[in-house]
């Protein structure tokens, strides 16, 4: 896995800091926002909310781990808390986060170094997570980091390409699972050494009708029955199939 920036790296680097209102002001929209769900959080108000590092503001009763899970996967969640919550040692709370719809970028950048795959996974998943950040996880050495790329509408197709050549039949499989991939790569695939991926090729309603056609006469029965049950396959197709059964 590639090193992360970090949300630091405006400090260590140099660079211009992100436009932020004065501490007092995040402060007072923290506790508003997370009023809903009754955190008792004490803001510091001499740090830089959106870079402060972990630790920096402490707690008098520590919020329960569903309000912060609540707050980490709330649309109207300001950016001053996310950025807080993001710091969380509980993986649910930093995976919450990375699936949350409204994510500012550099978070969603930042949770995409995450030690933990599940978070890295949910960070792929997150249909606003761009391209660069799409190809950095797409080499992720976890397969379901790299599996749960293929699932993003948002993955490009060369991306898609280079992932179902994975070594890891896993990430082939989820591949071929979904319906938005190109004919292309289902028809391929549907040759693949892995049982597993030929099987849900088979099933994946978008394969093309003269894959099936092929399947349709392969050794394996699970095979067949998933081509037979599957609306693409013409029905020309399933007639001469049919009566080819019933002669031999």
């Amino acid at each position: 896995m590639r090193g992360g920036r970090g949300a630091n790296q405006y400090v260590s680097r140099g660079a211009a800091k992100p436009s932020v209102a004065p501490a007092a002001n995040l402060v007072e929209t923290a506790r508003a926002a997370l009023e809903p769900y009754r955190c008792g959080f004490i803001w510091g108000g001499d740090c830089d909310v959106a870079v402060g590092p972990p630790g920096w503001y402490h707690t008098e009763h520590q919020p329960s781990q569903s309000d912060k899970l609540l707050a980490a996967g709330s649309l109207s969640c300001p950016f001053p808390v996310l950025s807080l919550l993001v710091q969380d040692e509980d993986f649910q709370i930093r995976s919450q986060i990375a699936q949350n719809d409204s994510c500012p970028l550099q978070l969603l950048e930042r949770l995409s170094n995450d030690r933990t795959p599940g978070v890295r996974a949910a960070v792929a998943s997150n249909h606003n997570c761009p391209p660069t950040v799409l190809c950095q996880l797409s080499q992720d050495n976890s397969p379901g980091v790299r599996a749960a790329v293929v699932y993003n509408l948002a993955c490009p197709v060369p991306l898609l390409e280079e992932l179902s050549r994975d070594p890891e039949a896993r990430v082939r499989r989820d591949l071929v699972a979904n319906q938005f991939i190109p004919p292309s790569i289902l028809e391929r695939l549907s040759q693949d050494p892995d049982y597993g991926v030929r099987l849900t090729v088979a099933c994946n309603m978008a394969c093309p009708p003269n894959v099936l056609e092929r399947l349709l006469y392969c050794p394996e029965p699970a095979i067949i029955e998933s081509v037979v049950s599957n609306p693409n396959l013409p029905p020309a197709a399933l007639a001469m199939w049919q009566l080819a059964r019933d002669q031999t």
